[in-house]
């Protein structure tokens, strides 16, 4: 089943009673499925129907009493630009496929080609990014803070090494340390600004990094700085 096939159709109770129509959809954080509706009824005010409410699911949505008091999972990218770990521009989400006994895909419409992906393969909590395969995307998924300041030191000191890898083992920089380099970066908040030599900010204080940040500061020689300004224990 499509997502877009979903979004406008019309909610009935068991009974047929016209309950609204769907607005929008929310995945669950993994992309792995469905998490919930957000819906409209008659009156155009908003609720939000988790997917365990959904009894029937053909010409219209039908549903029974549950609702959630928030929307869970992330929102559905469908609109959204899709980058390839390496920071390549792959195209816009088009639509989320999903149903049962298949892999969930995402479909990528660019210059009018459609590509799916398995969704075991994209991380799309803050950017689309599509890994190549489901270990590299799980690397990639942001760690939990520890409360230990002494782990927080630690993990501090290995992302300074993981930075200076690309340079000893690969001067190009576009090998596997390169690669392994900047799933380490993708989605970490950065600390402290990085500016480009010309003192144009590559990104601000506060903002996550994204393939766009990374491309910016490979090209203005700025990989070494943007690492540490991702650090904990910064001025």
């Amino acid at each position: 089943m499509e997502l877009s096939s979903i979004i406008g159709k019309q909610i009935l109770s068991p009974l047929g009673e016209m309950l609204g129509y769907v607005k929008g959809a929310y995945l669950s954080k993994d992309c792995s499925k469905l998490s919930c509706l957000i819906c409209i009824d008659a009156e155009e005010e908003e609720f939000i129907l988790p997917v365990r409410g959904i009894l029937a699911l053909n010409d219209a949505v039908i549903a029974g009493k549950m609702r959630l008091g928030a929307p869970t999972g992330i929102p559905s990218p469908v609109g959204s630009a899709v980058y390839s770990h390496r920071g390549e521009l792959l195209g816009t989400v088009s639509d989320f496929l999903f149903g049962h006994g298949i892999t969930p895909v995402f479909a990528v419409m660019k210059d009018g080609v459609r590509t799916t992906y398995s969704a075991d393969c994209v991380s799309a909590e803050k950017t689309v990014i599509v890994y190549p395969d489901a270990v590299a995307r799980k690397a990639a998924a942001p760690r939990k803070n520890s409360s230990s300041r002494k782990k927080n030191s630690s993990s501090a000191s290995e992302s300074a090494s993981v930075s200076e890898q690309p340079k000893k083992s690969d001067p190009k920089g576009d090998g596997p340390a390169e690669e392994g380099f900047r799933l380490n970066l993708l989605g970490k908040q950065v600390k402290k600004s990085v500016f480009d030599g010309q003192g144009f900010p590559i990104v601000r204080a506060g903002e996550r990094i994204t393939p766009e940040v990374l491309l910016a500061a490979r090209r203005n020689n700025r990989l070494l700085q943007l690492t540490v300004n991702t650090l904990t224990n910064i001025w």
